[in-house]
């Protein structure tokens, strides 16, 4: 016998019902997204596009690398351009760089999209991926 009582004891007419999402495709949702997606454009933007540089220079690195396996003499004059020193900057490029950059900008975006809340504080977010980069 069902009295109107859920298991917690709440009562059916006390209990808190989740607001209802706007309909989709509708014009409050579409505003909604387009403010949510303002707020992010900045912070989003300069951890992708940096993510992408780092991705390039890595590449790069990993080229040279490979390149210093089957040719070892290949740029012998230069000291920073050995396989021990390349290796390690192309792994710390593409660890650091590519996948630390690009994953926290995917995270900020899907964080405000799926919360439905404008990101916090953009500038300071901003700041923190030029400071990353010059780190």
């Amino acid at each position: 016998m069902n009295d109107g009582v859920h298991p917690g004891g709440a009562s059916a007419s006390t209990a808190a019902a989740p607001a209802p999402a706007p309909p989709a495709g509708s014009e409050v949702e579409r505003l909604t997204l387009a403010r949510i997606d303002h707020s992010c454009r900045l912070p989003v933007l300069w951890f992708i596009v940096s993510g992408v540089c780092w991705l390039l220079l890595g590449s790069m690195l990993a080229l040279v690398a490979s390149a210093k396996l089957h040719t070892p003499d290949m740029m012998t004059r230069w000291s920073w351009a050995t396989f021990g020193r390349v290796r390690p900057a192309h792994l710390n490029a593409m660890i650091y760089g590519w996948g630390a950059m690009a994953g926290i900008g995917v995270i900020l975006w899907l964080q405000a999209r799926l919360s439905r809340v404008p990101l916090a504080f953009p500038r300071l977010l901003t700041a923190v991926a030029v400071a990353w980069n010059l780190a």
